[in-house]
């Protein structure tokens, strides 16, 4: 999961005197697991399997952020191009907003992975502010890149695997 941190650098001077050069945040890759909460293991296309996610929470206010982690694994070296599509869509299959793009934030394109490489890759969606509270879906798939083709799972031939989560009403002030 991207966990920021507090990043520095400092200047030991002759006279021993430290100045503060400059901070920054910068998130971290780190994990004390190793492997997903939520196991699927199924193949996505031929060559792609997802092992599972971990979910931040399933029960979110709107304006709030979910975060998301799936847990990817070649089966075939050096990939086409491919992009990880997570869609929030509510009962009518209607997309509301979508973090779709290249695995690890670009940073493992699929053209990179290698036969048995497992790839965390984290996800963040803002939940709308003004979306009413209900029942939605987290659809997770991928496509190949450009040419949008959808890949399917496997065990269901669908282009997406949903996972429920509840958006609550935002609390009243008083």
């Amino acid at each position: 999961m991207l966990t920021p941190v507090d990043l520095f650098a400092f200047t030991i001077h002759r006279s021993g005197m430290i100045t503060l050069d400059w901070v920054a945040q910068h998130p971290l890759m780190m994990t004390s697991i190793d492997r997903p909460l939520n196991v699927l293991d199924t193949r996505i296309g031929e060559d792609m399997l997802l092992h599972g996610y971990d979910l931040s929470t399933e029960q979110i206010a709107a304006g709030d952020t979910i975060a998301i982690t799936l847990w990817w694994e070649s089966l075939h070296n050096q990939l086409d191009e491919r992009s990880i599509m997570l869609h929030l869509r509510n009962s009518a299959d209607e997309r509301i907003i979508d973090a779709d793009g290249p695995p690890a934030s670009g940073g493992r394109p699929t053209t990179q992975w290698r036969t048995g490489e497992v790839i965390i890759d984290d996800r963040r969606l803002t939940i709308p502010a003004d979306l009413p509270p209900g029942r939605y879906w987290l659809v997770i798939g991928s496509y190949r890149w450009p040419s949008l083709e959808p890949l399917v799972w496997s065990d269901t031939l669908e282009t997406g695997r949903r996972i429920p989560i509840e958006v609550q009403a935002l609390p009243t002030s008083r």
